[in-house]
């Protein structure tokens, strides 16, 4: 669990320095091929991105825009055949910090599944599928 909560940890490192290649390269290195990525379709480009290729392009672009991220925790547990990491986030994105709970899945040391829930009321009061 130490090695997905540290690759975590790198991640952010590098997304809050604005290090387009290094947020690449860990996404290319580290994600499976057919990862998922979800963020409230209520946001801009919310939905799922599926791809290990296409989440790196995601990245490379959030990575450019230069978002101040503050990483404010990193936890970790092991649950059947993976392991959960949940990173606890601010991100200002021009109107003030907003936190975020981004719940990463890894399978076989992969990252399998990125879950990204804000403070999101829309999300939160649509009419939930059966």
């Amino acid at each position: 669990m130490s090695d997905a909560r540290s690759l975590v940890i790198e991640f952010y490192d590098a997304l809050a320095a604005g290090d387009v290649s290094a947020v690449v390269a860990i996404v290319e290195a580290n994600f499976a091929d057919d990862a998922v990525l979800t963020r409230p379709k209520s946001l801009p480009g919310g939905g799922q991105t599926a791809g290990a290729g296409r989440i790196a392009r995601f990245m490379k672009g959030a990575a450019s825009a230069g978002l101040p991220v503050q990483v404010v925790g990193v936890y970790g547990a092991s649950a059947g055949d993976g392991t959960n990491v949940f990173a606890d986030v601010t991100i200002d994105m021009g109107n003030g910090p907003i936190r975020a709970l981004e719940w990463w899945t890894f399978v076989d040391g992969r990252v399998t599944t990125l879950q990204a829930f804000y403070w999101d009321t829309a999300a939160m009061l649509a009419p939930q599928p059966n």
